[in-house]
């Protein structure tokens, strides 16, 4: 045992396996213990005077050996049975490194280990101006993470706890955030956001922006809004649509300028274009239609009359052909009930529980009207062409009339 130049205590094991049971360790003076492969301490202080020491037989300091210092350091293990070169700093509170203005201090790790970090809480680091504060880990995948100004900056995925959740994309101006994410995207893609696990995990479009668990999962269309759970979903080459609300859209395959927006409000079929469903489980069957609620739905009203363009300077081929006895007089008036859920299972509507109070009550009402394809049979009677009826323009469609379209053969009728 020797002191060299720098005071400090010396202890050369050179033949043999273990390291010494007893050593003493004179503050502020630095110890070191050097072995082949060994470890070697530094320049570590201590309060007080002489203290002794006691090494484990895994070579750990004992550090009920150690004096008591709040936040201190407590052991220093370099044991390295598996030859990796670890080794662990073990604080009884906190465990600063730190420098002197104008020095660094770099922490770094060969070859392909990374460095890493854990805590307690499961909160996410933030950047204090000072230092990175927080008890999470944080993972850059193999690329350093720098801080510029307020901003991390990194050209790789951020990983928290094991799992991808924010990546820049593959394409230009695309960010994903959410594991698994956009992860097929393909270059050549252009703005694309997508925000939830799974959201366009298989989506290959541009300036798209998918919200959602598994929003858009499959779009390869361009320009489309889909918020909610698994919304659009069953897109693939639709563009321009717009689908808001849990489920909504789902349908839609092929079909553009297409809005959802409600829970489970859908298109009737995969290719419709210009289509519009509005309210809980609304389902538009036809091109350039709207819907407005569901089946169980029974008013729909406001404060004000619903008006519809007029204007004379936008009509061409004006005619006084409208028939006004000869069609009346073959309409027939009828009274009937709605049959609520014959008509879900024809458009393809799933009810619930919820629904039944709605669809019992709507099938109560009695209701004063005409049968669609009797006013079909009666204007094709007299050579009609009468816009009143609309026609089914899918098998999941269904005939619907307007009403306010009788009016002209009424004042024709009153006038004769």
């Amino acid at each position: 045992m020797t002191f060299n130049e720098q005071y400090a205590m010396t202890v050369i094991v050179n033949s043999q396996n273990t390291l010494p049971t007893q050593l003493l360790w004179s503050a502020p003076y630095a110890l070191n213990s050097q072995r082949a492969g060994g470890i070697s301490v530094s320049s570590v202080p201590v309060n007080g005077d002489i203290f002794p020491m006691q090494l484990d037989a895994e070579g750990k300091i004992d550090a009920s050996m150690l004096p008591s210092v709040s936040g201190g350091l407590q052991s220093i293990n370099n044991v390295d049975p598996d030859g990796l070169g670890n080794i662990d700093l073990i604080g009884s509170g906190g465990i600063t490194i730190s420098s002197g203005p104008g020095n660094e201090v770099t922490i770094s790790s060969i070859n392909t280990g990374g460095i890493g970090g854990s805590g307690t809480f499961g909160t996410t680091p933030i950047w204090t101006g000072t230092s990175l504060q927080g008890n999470s880990l944080l993972t850059d995948n193999g690329t350093t993470l720098a801080y510029s100004g307020a901003n991390i900056n990194t050209d790789s995925a951020i990983q928290i706890n094991g799992i991808t959740e924010l990546s820049p994309g593959r394409s230009t101006s695309s960010i994903y955030v959410g594991p698994g994410a956009g992860v097929a995207e393909v270059a050549g893609s252009i703005s694309n956001t997508f925000v939830g696990s799974g959201a366009g995990v298989r989506a290959t479009g541009s300036y798209n922006t998918f919200v959602g668990l598994s929003a858009g999962n499959q779009s390869s269309g361009d320009f489309n809004t889909f918020v909610g759970l698994t919304v659009g979903n069953g897109n693939t080459a639709g563009n321009y649509n717009t689908f808001y609300g849990g489920y909504a859209g789902e349908t839609n395959a092929s079909g553009s300028n297409n809005t959802a927006i409600g829970y489970s409000a859908d298109v009737g079929s995969g290719a419709l274009g210009n289509a519009t469903a509005i309210g809980n489980q609304a389902v538009v069957s036809a091109s350039n239609a709207v819907r407005i609620g569901n089946s169980s739905v029974t008013s729909i009203g406001g404060y004000a009359n619903w008006s519809n363009l007029s204007d004379g300077r936008f009509k061409k081929n004006i005619q006084s052909n409208v028939p006004g006895l000869a069609f009346i007089r073959l309409l027939t008036p009828v009274t009937y009930n709605m049959d609520v859920r014959g008509l879900n299972r024809h458009i393809g509507l799933k009810t619930s529980d919820a629904d039944k109070a709605g669809i019992v009550n709507k099938e109560s009402i009695v209701y004063s009207g005409f049968v669609a394809q009797d006013v079909e049979t009666a204007a094709e009677s007299i050579g009609y062409d009468f816009d009143g009826v609309g026609k089914p323009q899918s098998d999941k469609d269904h005939y619907t009339l307007a009403y306010a379209s009788f009016v002209p053969s009424l004042v024709k009728s009153v006038q004769s």
